[in-house]
C-alpha cells in the first residue's frame, strides 16, 4: 500500500513539473515572440491603412488588436492561475489546480495565439510556422 502511494505521489509531482514548466514556457514565448509579432503586425497595417482606405484592411487590424487585448488578459490570468498554485499545500491540491485551471488557460492562449499567427505576415511572425516544421522534416 505504501509503495503504490510512493507511485501516486511522483506521477503528482511529474504533473505539477510538467504543467508548471508549460505554464512557465508559454508566457516566456508569449512575451518575447508572439506578442511582439502581434505588435510589428499592428505596426505595418496602421500604416498601410493611412495610405489606403480598405475595410478588408480595417478588419484585419481590428482582427489583431483584439487578439492582442485578449493575449494581454490570458496571459495576466495564467501568471495569477500560477501564482495560486505555488499557495497551494498540498502535490494533489497542485496538481488538480494545474490540470483543471491552468490546463483550460493554456487551451484558451493557444486558440488565441493561432488565430493571430493566420493573420500575421511571415515577415512579422518570429516562430516557424507548422508549414516551416513540416518542410524541415522532409
Amino acid at each position: 500500500k505504501e509503495e503504490l502511494y510512493a507511485l501516486y505521489e511522483v506521477c503528482m509531482e511529474e504533473v505539477v513539473k510538467v504543467h508548471g514548466l508549460e505554464a512557465r514556457t508559454l508566457l516566456s514565448i508569449l512575451q518575447k515572440d508572439v506578442i511582439p509579432s502581434v505588435i510589428k503586425e499592428i505596426n505595418l497595417a496602421s500604416q498601410a491603412a493611412k495610405l489606403v482606405e480598405s475595410q478588408a484592411l480595417t478588419s484585419h487590424l481590428e482582427k489583431l488588436t483584439r487578439g492582442l487585448d485578449r493575449l494581454y488578459q490570458e496571459k495576466e490570468a495564467l501568471k495569477s492561475k500560477l501564482d495560486t498554485c505555488k499557495k497551494l499545500a498540498s502535490i494533489d491540491e497542485k496538481a488538480d489546480y494545474l490540470q483543471g485551471e491552468v490546463v483550460e488557460e493554456l487551451k484558451k492562449i493557444r486558440e488565441i495565439s493561432d488565430g493571430l499567427e493566420e493573420e500575421i505576415s511571415r515577415e512579422n511572425w518570429s516562430l516557424p510556422s507548422y508549414e516551416d516544421l513540416f518542410n524541415s522534416v522532409m
